[in-house]
């Protein structure tokens, strides 16, 4: 039985394309599987870190785009308005938080600045130099930022999938321009990214949070939600331009899902 029959969402997305891109999301972590198994891993990250060093100031800011909390300002801004998208958000938030670190401490892999000579890094920005390496945090957010869209994207606008496909795939891309991961680590991150939204939309189809969002003991979770994610971009150290940009926009994001939610919550209060 289709996740797509039952998940609360319209216009309802193409049930072939959902299909299609489980399978393909499945391949990928298969492909990075047998990618960390083999030498290829490591000659596929100097190949594609190399590069980097040409636009250093893009794969920086793409790497900053894919920050769990970027992502989450950045659909909870456009998903503002549809109470379904938001839940199913907030449930593959919260799965994509415990499946990566679970993953990263049972794997216990390091990354490459703890293996490789640093004379063969060029790291961009300020890299992770250590600790668990497998699956990409920032690969699994843009996986399921993704799959999100696809699910939520009303059918005048699919237009744009390939648009946010392609950037999912650079900001995952990025993970290993800027010397975070290694190649395996993003496609297993990007893969599981997907499957953990369709793990989230299961949860939506047998618990639906939508209508708990409106009730009263549940009625400033999108503010408070909204102020930390303001907080957390506001305070955040940055020393380089690309990510005081990405900083200041995400800012910006979470302060128009504070607005927002909070008029709604006003309006919902009164009598």
């Amino acid at each position: 039985m289709s996740i797509l029959n039952h998940l609360p969402l319209a216009p309802a997305p193409l049930q072939s394309l959902w299909r299609a891109s489980l399978a393909l999301s499945a391949l990928t972590v298969a492909g990075g599987v047998v990618l960390h198994l083999s030498p290829g891993n490591v000659a596929l990250m100097q190949t594609v870190h190399a590069q980097a060093s040409a636009l250093p100031w893009a794969w920086e800011a793409l790497t900053h785009m894919g920050e769990a909390g970027f992502v989450l300002a950045l659909l909870m801004f456009f998903m503002r308005k549809q109470p379904a998208g938001l839940s199913l958000l907030l449930k593959a938030w919260l799965l994509g938080a415990l499946v990566s670190q679970f993953f990263k401490r049972a794997l216990d892999i390091p990354r490459p600045a703890a293996v490789l000579e640093p004379a063969l890094l060029f790291l961009i920005g300020h890299p992770p130099m250590s600790g668990h390496s497998m699956p990409s945090g920032h690969s699994m957010a843009a996986g399921s930022a993704a799959a999100i869209v696809l699910l939520v994207m009303p059918a005048h606008r699919r237009w744009l999938l390939p648009v946010v496909l392609g950037l999912s795939m650079l900001v995952a891309c990025s993970r290993v321009a800027v010397g975070a991961h290694w190649p395996a680590d993003v496609l297993v991150g990007w893969g599981m990214g997907w499957w953990v939204v369709a793990a989230a939309a299961q949860w939506e189809r047998r618990q639906p949070w939508q209508q708990s969002l409106s009730q009263s003991r549940w009625r400033l979770a999108l503010p408070l939600l909204s102020y930390l994610l303001l907080m957390s971009f506001a305070l955040q150290p940055n020393n380089t331009t690309p990510a005081i940009v990405i900083s200041s926009v995400g800012a910006a994001l979470g302060l128009a899902c504070l607005w927002h939610s909070w008029r709604v919550w006003q309006k919902r209060s009164r009598p």
